[in-house]
């Protein structure tokens, strides 16, 4: 049987916004190590030029499949723009996930537009479901029925890691009203090892500079900055830490960015697994 996410048990992981977590390693309750498996992405990035609300989110997805180069990063599934519906969404989720073997590590990454929509069965204090915005594969428009919601995600990315025990997730959704799209904290999550970085909160938006989303760079510049202090192994949560301050060092953004962890997980016991392995440098943005 697949979990099934239970919101009224929320707070039972660690869930951070806008503040520095423990950086201390304590990767002995990870059971990945780098260098033990394959790293499998799944992408999913959206411009909506079709809507009368356009991104750059292509732009962080180039930048992002170039850091997975030089980290050498072979597997990698791309979607974008009209590619970017809600049923390839929940498919891939659900193959990638299925193809990794022990060993492995999961990442999936978004990057387009982050809305509210009625919460649809009460599990919600404030009556809001968060939900990723995808798209009509036809048209390109967003409509209450192209959304996936984050109970929908939730329990696609649940169900499909419960069929691999012991493989660890990385959630990474930079855009609007995305504090808890993952929803980590939720008991449903409970003996999985996940951790999630969101762009802003659920109330607040996200930046695009552009040339692409304020996070996404902010967490670039800190890969950066990381490697040009000569660090090779670091964990998620140390990165998250760099992230904030080169948030507030190149943006002075007014979202906050958060991160948070399942039931019983933490930040400091996953490794962060993008190092670059050759010459590397984050985009000007």
């Amino acid at each position: 049987m697949g979990q099934v996410c239970n919101k009224a048990s929320k707070e039972l992981g660690l869930r951070k916004v806008n503040e520095v977590v423990n950086a201390e390693p304590n990767i002995s309750g990870c059971t990945w190590t780098p260098g033990s498996g394959q790293v499998r992405v799944l992408m999913t990035c959206l411009d909506y030029k079709e809507t009368e609300q356009p991104l750059t989110a292509t732009a962080d997805g180039k930048n992002i499949k170039v850091l997975l180069e030089a980290c050498g990063v072979t597997e990698i599934t791309y979607l974008e723009n009209l590619e970017c519906t809600k049923d390839n969404v929940g498919y891939y989720l659900e193959t990638v996930i299925d193809a990794c073997e022990e060993g492995d590590f999961f990442i999936y990454y978004y990057s387009g537009h982050g809305t509210q929509v009625p919460d649809k069965d009460g599990d919600e204090e404030d009556g809001k479901d968060e939900a990723l915005c995808l798209v009509d594969g036809d048209t390109g428009q967003i409509g209450y029925g192209t959304v996936m919601i984050d109970d929908d995600f939730c329990d696609i990315v649940t169900n499909a890691l419960a069929e691999k025990p012991g493989l660890p997730c990385l959630i990474i959704t930079d855009c609007c009203h995305s504090g808890t799209i993952a929803d980590t904290t939720d008991a449903g999550w409970d003996g999985l090892q996940v951790v999630a970085f969101s762009g802003c909160t659920d109330e607040q938006t996200s930046g695009d500079t552009g040339k692409g989303g304020i996070m996404t760079a902010s967490l670039l510049y800190a890969i950066d900055q990381l490697q040009g202090e000569g660090k090779t192994d670091y964990t998620v949560a140390e990165l998250y830490n760099y992230t904030l301050d080169n948030d507030d060092l190149e943006f002075a953004s007014a979202q906050d960015i958060s991160i948070s962890a399942s039931p019983n997980f933490a930040p400091n016991m996953m490794p962060w697994p993008l190092i670059p392995k050759k010459e590397w440098s984050a985009p000007t943005v």
